[in-house]
């Protein structure tokens, strides 16, 4: 469930990407990346109440045989730093869902 808009989701992303921002006149590139900030802020939400489920499901040990934090690390890459934020924030989400509420919501 969801897959058709993570699906969706990439195809915008990658609209965006070809658009160059050298083109766009400054209030518009102003106004378009607070935007971007914005639906970051929404995507780490996002992110971090998934990330929540995986860690409690113990679902990166069950299909990659690593911790939540090694699989952010050792495959998708993330720095130590990151990786120990996000975990962090997603263990926090349980007892402060407000912190994920926040940044997963207009």
């Amino acid at each position: 469930m969801g897959e058709a808009l993570i699906d969706q989701l990439e195809q915008l992303i990658d609209d965006l990407s070809r658009i160059d921002p050298h083109d766009l006149p400054d209030g518009l590139l102003l106004e378009s990346q607070q935007r971007l900030l914005r639906i970051e802020r929404r995507l780490h939400g996002i992110g971090a109440g998934r990330l929540q489920v995986i860690d409690a499901r113990d679902v990166t040990t069950a299909t990659c045989g690593r911790s939540t934090r090694g699989w952010l690390v050792e495959e998708q890459l993330l720095g130590r730093g990151d990786a120990d934020t996000r975990l962090q924030l997603a263990r926090s989400s349980v007892k402060r869902p407000a912190i994920v509420d926040c940044n997963g919501r207009r």
